[in-house]
């Protein structure tokens, strides 16, 4: 498969990309503890590969270089959202992820396709109003609460059996 990206009438890059069904990708986050959860889990319990962003080799790529490239390893995604900022607004604080991981999260549906890229947030953190018609996943404390609903989510895009 070969994604175009444009802005306006200019090419920005483009990207060849041979998907390798054994590989998940990891969105960028701050908490890398739930980052571990869900490596842990997805290596324990589905026997899958993961592929963490913020682990990744730069060799000298831009950012947005290096997560092109490696998404180009991995048929499946998940967003990581937890509660790495406070927003306030009228008033009232409320966490939401760093907007980077907003951002991989609308390169990861234009490459895999809404139906390889599962949304996991952290209790309580915001979506903006162009996710909310996507089906999340809420965990309070740990990743391996929403484990039933990963394995239903890894059967569906057929990763699993």
């Amino acid at each position: 498969m070969i994604i175009f990206f444009y802005t306006t009438d200019v090419k920005i890059y483009e990207l060849d990309i041979q998907f390798n069904e054994s590989n998940i990708f990891i969105t960028l986050c701050t908490n890398m503890e739930k980052a571990y959860e869900l490596v842990r889990l997805l290596e324990k319990d589905f026997d899958l590969e993961s592929i963490i962003a913020r682990e990744e080799p730069g060799m000298g790529r831009s950012l947005m270089e290096m997560l092109k490239e490696e998404l180009s390893r991995c048929n499946y995604a998940f967003a990581l959202l937890t509660q790495d900022d406070f927003v306030k607004d009228d008033g009232e604080a409320y966490p939401q992820a760093r907007p980077n991981v907003y951002l991989e999260i609308g390169m990861l549906l234009q490459i895999l396709g809404k139906d390889r890229v599962c949304l996991l947030t952290q209790d309580s953190v915001q979506l903006p109003s162009n996710l909310g018609g996507f089906k999340r996943h809420r965990f309070v404390h740990d990743v391996a609460e929403v484990g039933t609903m990963i394995r239903r989510e890894l059967i569906a895009a057929g990763l699993i059996s």
